[in-house]
């Protein structure tokens, strides 16, 4: 899946915006989207009947549930941009 940020008059948003009847699955893989739109950062999101994993180049968690999973890319993207300081701009 593939997102972009769009910059207008007021702001910044994602396009295209989360599409709520969308599966659990498919909303994390939005988010995870939105990450690498936003950070360059390139995570997969994995589901099976224990619940979603996350992982990157060398490294993986889970299992999680849905909230765990949202939280963890939240908290991935925050550690990212702490780290770069420079260049992001919401």
């Amino acid at each position: 899946m593939k997102v972009e940020r769009v910059e207008d008059e007021t702001g910044s948003h994602i396009e295209p915006p989360l599409d709520q009847k969308s599966s659990p699955l498919e909303k994390l893989r939005w988010h995870a989207a939105v990450l690498e739109a936003d950070t360059g950062a390139l995570i997969g999101i994995a589901q099976n009947e224990h619940g979603f994993g996350i992982g990157g180049d060398g490294w993986g968690v889970g299992p999680m549930t849905f909230d765990q999973c949202w939280t963890f890319i939240n908290g991935y993207a925050l550690g990212i941009r702490g780290e770069s300081r420079e260049g992001w701009k919401p």
